[in-house]
């Protein structure tokens, strides 16, 4: 379904006096390549500044991309123009981190989960009602009625991560990308919208991209995990193998980070070295926090490397 080849991603901010424009870049995303099959959902995990909203919204084309190419549902993303993007438009969407701004606070619900099927002239007024309808129920939005001509203000934040939810899907896409689609919500509600994840794959044959800072939200929905650092896919693979036995130190460092509800339970400290503002441009992304960075990781930046069955790493000295 989707073939993400070598994507690199750089802003140019504002020239400052002085200062050249390759001084000024900023490079989101770095040589980035992976594929996602039909109907898996794609965990994509790493700290905050990673550069994994900025993979999404490449996707969506709400960025366009510097190098590289992404090839969703058989359409060149970044060559996409006139019909061909409305079509794309209708067939992936993306469901936002912030259920409180992703909605018009001054348009009913109604209206907000309508609009897609409007722009897209599917159906007719009756039959766009009706499909709002059923896709708010789906959605746990129950009885519909008693939403339609409610105002965002008037919802939990669980609830307008619903309306969110059924505003992307009510066209049908066969692609989703959602950006940390729980992060804003507490606990109870975020497990109902991590299980709707899983419906919607199952009822609507969905292929999705789940974007997440959050090990545990991956490890329940997500077939395969990808961990992004500094804009470079570092380790890619099941997830079960992923989290039971990372390879790259960075993938440790960030399970070892996780919290565990035992109080009595003593873990060694992440192994990362205090060394977090300092990066180089050369060499390995990850060498000025890495315990066992080498001359080698020094001199050149290590790719992805086949381990085993769908299992891959870019480092030079992988803790098999």
């Amino acid at each position: 379904m989707v073939r993400v080849e070598g994507v690199t991603k750089v802003f140019n901010p504002r020239k400052r006096l002085f200062k050249s424009g390759s001084e000024n870049e900023i490079r989101a995303l770095n040589n980035v390549s992976f594929a996602i099959a039909r109907q898996e959902i794609f965990g994509l995990v790493g700290e905050s500044g990673s550069g994994k909203t900025t993979c999404g919204r490449l996707m969506v084309k709400l960025e366009e991309i510097t190098r590289g190419r992404m090839i969703i549902s058989g359409m060149d993303v970044g060559s996409l123009t006139g019909k061909d993007l409305k079509v794309f438009r209708r067939l992936v969407q993306m469901i936002f981190q912030d259920p409180y701004q992703a909605i018009n606070p001054r348009i009913n619900i109604l209206d907000t989960v309508m609009e897609p099927l409007t722009i897209h002239h599917i159906g007719d007024q009756a039959q766009r009602v009706e499909r709002t309808q059923y896709m708010m129920e789906l959605m746990g939005l129950k009885p519909a009625k008693n939403f339609l001509f409610r105002y965002p203000h008037e919802l939990s934040g669980g609830q307008r991560q619903r309306v969110a939810i059924a505003r992307a899907m009510v066209t049908r896409p066969r692609f989703v990308v959602a950006d940390e689609p729980t992060s804003m919500l507490d606990a109870s509600i975020r497990a109902h919208i991590l299980n709707l994840m899983l419906q919607l794959r199952e009822e609507f044959d969905l292929t999705v991209l789940f974007i997440t800072h959050d090990l545990a939200s991956a490890r329940y929905v997500c077939d395969r995990i990808g961990v992004i650092y500094r804009g470079q896919m570092v380790e890619v693979g099941p997830t079960e193998k992923i989290v039971s036995m990372p390879l790259h130190p960075y993938t440790q460092a960030l399970i070892a980070a996780v919290p565990v509800p035992d109080p009595t339970k003593k873990r060694r400290p992440p192994p990362v070295r205090d060394q977090s503002r300092i990066h180089s441009l050369e060499g390995c992304c990850y060498m000025a926090r890495c315990q066992r960075a080498t001359p080698e990781c020094h001199g050149t930046c290590p790719t992805l490397v086949k381990t085993d069955e769908n299992r891959y790493v870019a480092c030079h000295v992988p803790d098999f």
